[in-house]
């Protein structure tokens, strides 16, 4: 026991330690030296919007990004955009976990959305000579991409394990997009109510985020309540857990101002609800 008791105290020392303030705080001021002098350079991985970069300024390494909308609003397609401007734009690597479509269609869609092909033109058979050369645009770009699609991950210990296999291969990702939160399981929490089993995989892609050194962006089902009202969506409305607002860093809400009609492009307001580090 005493030998148990001076080992744990030594491992204990050494881990204390491993912090080096005065380190620590210089790297802290060089770095804030470089952000004022150039403020490119903390940025994260940007969105492709400008108005939306200037709030957030990009996706940055440890942050959990929610996007929150009601069935059919186009939160998976906002997601897809996300991943294309990251593996096409800026060459970073991605992860989409698709918990709701298998690989061939998210690429079916990402190859479309990057095409620019009109789905109702598609549906109909008629696509121009114009639309099949973006297609084979869009087919070259993402055959050099670094982008991985998984659709077999439905817990949150197997994307944890997912992705510490990527480190291990030296493969780190740049970003990882969850598609979506509320159908994720969590072993842990398995006999825990609802309530709790989605808290505990709020938190649980928080601490991914944190432990990788990369930004999450995981997608939300919203309350049905709002398709009762005339309202936009606020924090309150995140479906099932209130600890997915807590352990967010950022959360934004897509909410449309017109009702869909068919494939028509609907106008849609993106909400910037929480930004931790910036402003909404």
């Amino acid at each position: 026991p005493v030998a148990l008791a001076e080992r744990a105290k030594s491992l204990t020392c050494r881990r204390v330690e491993a912090f080096n303030v005065e380190a620590e705080t210089l790297e802290a001021a060089e770095k804030l030296q470089l952000a004022y002098d150039d403020p490119a350079a903390d940025t994260g991985i940007l969105s492709g919007l400008p108005g939306l970069d200037r709030i957030t300024r990009g996706w940055k390494p440890g942050e959990l990004v929610i996007i929150g909308a009601r069935p059919s609003t186009g939160k998976t397609t906002f997601a897809l955009n996300q991943t294309a401007q990251a593996v096409l734009r800026q060459g970073a690597q991605a992860i989409f976990y698709s918990l709701e479509m298998p690989t061939p269609q998210v690429m079916r869609c990402l190859l479309s959305a990057e095409a620019r092909i009109d789905r109702d033109k598609f549906r109909r058979q008629q696509l121009e000579k114009a639309d099949f050369d973006r297609l084979a645009r869009a087919v070259a770009s993402f055959r050099r991409a670094k982008l991985t699609v998984r659709d077999t991950a439905r817990d949150v210990e197997g994307i944890a394990a997912d992705l510490a296999r990527h480190a291990q291969a030296l493969h780190r990702p740049a970003l990882v997009v969850v598609d979506y939160l509320q159908i994720v399981e969590s072993r842990a929490a398995a006999s825990e109510k609802r309530y709790a089993q989605v808290g505990a995989v709020s938190r649980a892609l928080k601490l991914l985020a944190m432990q990788f050194r990369l930004p999450v962006i995981a997608l939300a089902q919203l309350s049905r309540e709002l398709d009762r009202t005339d309202r936009e969506p606020v924090l309150a409305d995140l479906r099932e857990s209130g600890s997915i607002e807590q352990d967010a860093d950022v959360v934004l809400f897509l909410h449309p101002t017109e009702p869909r009609a068919g494939y028509k492009p609907t106008p849609t307001k993106l909400i910037v609800a929480k930004n931790r580090n910036g402003p909404l």
